[in-house]
């Protein structure tokens, strides 16, 4: 300040500038996170579902759930058209797994190489 002036007179000396690159968060690790997040959220909804809506895979399951006997039992007939659907569901769930981890990749990049960590 000039000790002349009545009033403070102030000088930049350095003019202020953004830092090209965010302190906090990082945003490649709030990425992963986000996709780690997701599957953790996917994975709790599928348990609470399956704490809803329970299923008994034996008789003796059955019992103890319910304190009941069982006098008995529809078995399952596993039929071509059967498998092959089963077979179709899994291929799905697969897919949409790779799917999700692809575009979770994809954008993984995308950030990192828009903040520069990649040439």
């Amino acid at each position: 300040m000039d000790e002349s002036a009545q009033l403070a007179d102030f000088r930049v000396i350095e003019p202020p500038h953004v830092m090209p690159k965010a302190v906090f968060p990082d945003r490649s690790a709030l990425a992963a996170l986000a996709m780690l997040a997701a599957l953790g959220v996917g994975l709790g909804l599928a348990w609470a579902l399956s704490l809803i809506y329970p299923t008994f895979s034996t008789p003796r399951q059955l019992e103890v759930a319910t304190k009941r006997p069982v006098i008995g039992m529809i078995s399952s007939v596993n039929t071509p058209g059967l498998a092959a659907e089963r077979r179709r569901d899994l291929q799905r769930v697969v897919l949409v797994m790779a799917v999700f981890f692809a575009v979770q990749g994809v954008w993984i990049v995308l950030v990192t190489k828009r903040l520069g960590y990649i040439l």
